[in-house]
């Protein structure tokens, strides 16, 4: 966003008039690759990185030790990056895929840059499209692929990773933690803002006013502290200055367990979004107390479509949202009375 805000006011204004507090800073050549993510240690050391997803592609990281008066290439992959960010002068870490390659990229230096070492080619995430570092060993990556994703985290420096978040319907694709306990993202998917207090164990969510904010989603979430933070998408945002002016809500909780989730699927919702009638399908492998719940956004019991014992075999129910108004609505699927996942629907009149 960096240079292309400086490009766009530099065609705005008149050819004849000079600006004494900003001047252009270029690139070199990098076969027309975008660059997706910028980082300053201080007023002199910076790194970049480029994303382009383009088959084939040769995407680089780069580096500037003038305060980006001059770069250069110091690693190139066959794949893109999204995000790099350093901890110290010398570690810093960049994430992405690998172009053709199932799985997320996590490489490290310990040089400045100078030399980069892959650490992770997760087979558990389609793609890494953003981290957060909190040291050399705890990391945080973000997948918001509907059926791999998630939040995933490493303590040991990627040797092994927990899932600590997954839902379909509100897959993440930014993650930021000020400390070990306190943590935000956001998924281009939905208006919620979900926090955790307890290093990710618990995620709680939050919706921001919508009488007057419309955004549906954030590419992008920062907080400096517990109060201050912003999010936004490519063309707006929002920022907070007292933690946000709503309750953060924990009714839906989306934490599941994985050997359940393997036995039974929940299917998006169709047509989704929906005026009325929408159908959800849903599988079992074997016979279980099933049901199907829908909520609304703050969490409360709207409607129990399914419950009773079902053998295995695929299901299809009509939910009809003729009495209810307009919104994002959550249908979960209980196994045995165990939540094994949720999913969002959202209705327009």
């Amino acid at each position: 966003f960096f240079f292309s805000a400086i490009a766009l006011f530099s065609y705005a204004i008149p050819l004849n008039i000079q600006s004494t507090n900003w001047y252009n800073q270029y690139f070199p050549n990098l076969n027309g690759n975008p660059i997706s993510d910028i980082t300053f240690l201080d007023s002199l050391l910076g790194y970049a990185v480029t994303g382009n997803t383009t088959a084939n592609s040769v995407n680089y990281i780069l580096k500037t030790t003038n305060g980006g008066d001059n770069w250069t290439i110091k690693d190139s992959l066959s794949g893109l990056y999204n995000r790099i960010i350093f901890i110290n002068q010398n570690t810093g870490f960049t994430c992405g895929l690998k172009l053709g390659v199932s799985g997320g990229y996590l490489a490290k230096t310990t040089n400045g840059g100078g030399n980069w070492n892959r650490i992770e080619q997760a087979s558990f995430a389609l793609a890494f499209r953003d981290m957060s570092v909190l040291n050399n060993d705890t990391i945080w990556v973000a997948d918001d692929n509907g059926f791999d994703g998630g939040l995933y985290r490493t303590t040991n420096g990627g040797n092994s990773w927990i899932q600590q978040y997954f839902n379909t319907g509100y897959q993440p694709n930014k993650i930021y933690f000020v400390n070990r306990n306190l943590g935000f993202f956001c998924s281009s998917s939905g208006s919620l803002l979900f926090r955790t207090t307890n290093g990710g164990f618990n995620w709680q969510y939050q919706i921001p006013d919508t009488s007057l904010i419309t955004i549906m989603g954030y590419s992008f979430i920062q907080f400096v502290n517990k109060k201050i933070g912003w999010a936004y998408n490519p063309l707006e945002g929002i920022h907070t200055i007292n933690g946000g002016d709503t309750t953060f809500l924990s009714n839906i909780n989306n934490q599941i367990t994985n050997n359940i989730s393997n036995q039974y699927k929940l299917y998006q919702n169709y047509p989704n979004p929906f005026n009325s009638m929408s159908n959800i399908k849903y599988k079992i492998e074997k016979t279980s107390d099933i049901k199907i719940i829908i909520f609304d956004i703050t969490g409360k019991e709207i409607e129990t479509l399914i419950n009773k014992k079902q053998p295995s075999g695929n299901y299809e129910v009509k939910f009809n949202g003729e009495n209810l108004s307009s919104g994002i609505y959550f249908y979960s699927l209980f196994v045995n009375n165990d939540k094994v996942d949720t999913k969002k629907m959202i209705l327009i009149k």
